[in-house]
């Protein structure tokens, strides 16, 4: 018989998961994780459910107004080759925010971004930009921030391949209200 950890662990997110099998796994951002988010976790679970190429999600620092990386998720060989060629290292990776970007992530909406550049907020060129597009084969870009009572905690990137899009918000929207409340509790 099974305790109720190895239940939990059973629990894999994907495109296809039930709203039930989403809020299974969203308790686990509550269970035990008292003042920690795994940013890994999420990153996973962003992937799983949305089948994106990539993911990346950051945590906000509101003293710089900066997001920072904290974990990335997708096809590993051409993340690294990506990361290779940026020249620095993506996790821990600061992004100052551009005016507006932060009033954007505030709002319910997730937003399409038109570039790799306009996702950097500016802070990598455009070369470097369009490199990475064409590396990693980037087409729709979608963003949303994590959001507690009007404060900005973090966001997340979807970085879908060419001719794909998102098509359901359904079961992100019921995982990213766990995130937002594990994040809460952990900036109290």
């Amino acid at each position: 018989m099974k305790n109720d950890s190895q239940k939990k662990a059973a629990i894999k997110l994907s495109v296809n998961a039930t709203l039930c099998e989403v809020e299974e796994a969203g308790k686990d951002y509550l269970d035990g994780k008292k003042n920690h988010v795994d940013w890994i976790q999420v990153a996973n679970d962003l992937y799983a459910l949305t089948g994106a190429h990539y993911v990346m999600v950051c945590e906000y620092d509101e003293k710089e107004n900066t997001l920072i990386t904290k974990a990335v998720d997708g096809i590993p060989m051409k993340v690294e080759a990506v990361v290779l060629r940026l020249g620095f290292n993506l996790i821990g990776k600061k992004w100052s925010l551009y005016d507006g970007v932060k009033e954007e992530l505030l709002k319910p909406e997730v937003k399409v971004i038109e570039s790799v550049l306009e996702a950097s907020s500016y802070n990598l060129s455009e070369f470097m930009s369009f490199t990475i597009e064409k590396l990693l084969g980037v087409g729709a870009i979608y963003s949303k921030g994590f959001v507690y009572e009007g404060k900005l905690l973090g966001n997340y990137v979807l970085f879908m391949g060419k001719k794909q899009k998102l098509t359901s918000l359904d079961n992100v929207n019921k995982l990213e209200e766990f995130i937002v409340k594990a994040l809460a509790a952990e900036n109290q």
